[in-house]
């Protein structure tokens, strides 16, 4: 399988940067191996390392999903103010 157009740990780790930085400068995000998750108590996104060296778009559409739930009630609900907050961030950084 090649690995054309992967999201290599560097672009990725800039690529969660920046979208925090633009949309929620008062959080920061950590990579890890058990899936993503928002704490909103400290502020972190944790960010699924497993996505690296996949395609780029699909990294990026984990960062933003994640992202989302900074924005929506519970980390763990995926309603309508999650989608409309995901697809505005889709909006903003993929289009």
């Amino acid at each position: 399988m090649s690995n054309m157009g992967a999201f290599v740990k560097e672009k990725y780790e800039k690529f969660a940067q920046y979208v925090l930085n633009e949309e929620f400068p008062d959080w920061s995000y950590e990579l890890t191996d058990c899936g993503g998750i928002c704490i909103r108590e400290s502020k972190i996104v944790y960010i699924d390392k497993s996505y690296i060296g996949r395609w780029v778009l699909v990294g990026k559409e984990h960062i933003l999903h994640e992202c989302a739930h900074i924005k929506t009630v519970s980390d763990k609900e995926h309603g309508k103010e999650f989608y409309k907050e995901y697809v505005r961030l889709l909006e903003k950084f993929m289009i």
